[in-house]
């Protein structure tokens, strides 16, 4: 799992350190994997759900509920209101968050993050390649998403409408691996908007490094270093 981070961070090609990684991991397949995302969600949520403010975090599902609803849609969409509930994140038929951003693996070989806001009855895909203007099927692929979501907790219908906190993303660019490390840093993107503005990004290799760290360290996952 973490020679998987290592694999695609290009290293300084003359610092010190660079032998090291190099010569103590063996470069391999770099994409990130459900595992990756799991370890992520636990360390975000080691605290609980809340703020000590009481207001609650934006919620971020296993990228595993994507692939289960595709094959089993009533059993994972009843796993997920029963999740909320034990949760205390659904109560007398409201929810006590406003954001819910679900890590989406298309084919097997590429990351999106769609994000629905659960108080404003709006969703939007997130394709790291293109955020702010998802093509058709981005879209296409939210379908049993907000249909089932829908459905199971009574919303009123949910229309498209773009998080104004997407102008400032990042974006992928002539490279294929760090889809998934795009998508982390969307996710820890709107965590940080709901109590400051987002001044930059570090680099996506400094990301994926940091991945490692939060890994091995067992610390809360943080835009900045």
């Amino acid at each position: 799992m973490i020679s998987n981070l290592l694999s695609g961070i290009a290293f300084h090609p003359s610092h010190p350190s660079t032998l090291f990684f190099t010569t103590h991991f063996s470069k391999g397949d770099a994409y990130l994997e459900d595992k990756h995302f799991d370890c992520f969600h636990e360390l975000l949520y080691s605290d609980g759900y809340f703020y000590p403010s009481g207001i609650s975090k934006p919620i971020i599902l296993p990228p595993s509920f994507f692939t289960y609803l595709h094959s089993d849609t009533t059993d994972t969409i009843n796993w997920l209101k029963q999740k909320f509930i034990s949760e205390g994140l659904w109560l007398d038929g409201h929810f006590l968050f406003e954001t819910m951003l679900i890590p989406a693996c298309i084919g097997n070989d590429h990351w999106i993050l769609i994000v629905i806001n659960v108080w404003d009855n709006t969703f939007f895909p997130i394709n790291p390649y293109h955020p702010t203007e998802p093509h058709q099927g981005d879209f296409d692929r939210c379908n049993i998403v907000i249909k089932s979501v829908s459905r199971e907790f009574t919303l009123p219908a949910l229309h498209p409408s773009m998080p104004a906190i997407i102008d400032q993303f990042p974006i992928q660019v002539q490279e294929t691996i760090n889809c998934g490390i795009f998508v982390v840093v969307f996710c820890l993107a709107f965590f940080v908007s709901n109590s400051q503005s987002i001044s930059e990004f570090l680099t996506i290799d400094e990301y994926r490094f940091l991945m490692v760290v939060w890994l091995l360290t067992k610390s809360k996952p943080s835009l900045s270093i």
